[in-house]
């Protein structure tokens, strides 16, 4: 992150909820010692916490899919009732990790099906926000909602108003065909 800092100031901190969906993306957050010294504009967890309970949701899950833990102290979310999971997700090949899109999917629908109030809203980041979070987000869409992947791709980069950058994640949503029926073919474990 240090050697790519500059890259993730460019991209803006936190896209909108996902039309028709409980999805929201943004990069990582980092703790206050990255901006030290810094005329940098901090982007931390209260941040994001407080960006969303201007909207009328509360975030109840966030997914961290960086492939490190020195971001940010992980246990700030429990201070706000966010549940954090941790997926670690190495950038550039996360469509070919098929144990981690299940892992997600897994979670996602876990939570979903315990909390059914539309407030609770389910956050999302990699380092930037865009390539891993806009490829999981774009694959639950698909193979839980049915969405086409030119509908899912569309949805997230319009919210994130940004890209997704990575060819191959494009190409992967393309190809995907979503198995079994309308209802999903995949049986749900308990959530708590």
């Amino acid at each position: 992150m240090y050697g790519s800092f500059f890259r993730w100031e460019k991209y803006l901190p936190l896209g909108q909820l996902i039309p028709g969906t409980r999805f929201i993306a943004f990069k990582t957050p980092l703790s206050d010692h990255f901006f030290a010294g810094k005329n940098d504009i901090p982007f931390m967890i209260p941040d994001i916490v407080k960006e969303v309970e201007k909207t009328g949701k509360k975030l109840g899950l966030v997914f961290d899919l960086t492939a490190t833990t020195r971001y940010y102290d992980s246990s700030e979310w429990a201070k706000y009732g966010v549940r954090y999971e941790k997926i670690f997700c190495q950038g550039h090949n996360v469509h070919q990790q098929s144990n981690v899109v299940e892992r997600f999917i897994d979670i996602v629908d876990r939570y979903f099906d315990y909390h059914k109030d539309e407030k609770y809203i389910v956050g999302v980041h990699c380092t930037h926000g865009i390539n891993r979070t806009g490829f999981l987000i774009c694959r639950y869409l698909m193979q839980r909602k049915r969405w086409d992947a030119a509908r899912a791709i569309a949805a997230f980069e319009a919210s994130r108003g940004i890209k997704i950058e990575r060819s191959e994640y494009i190409k992967a949503l393309q190809d995907y065909k979503a198995p079994g029926s309308k209802s999903g073919s995949k049986s749900r474990r308990n959530f708590r």
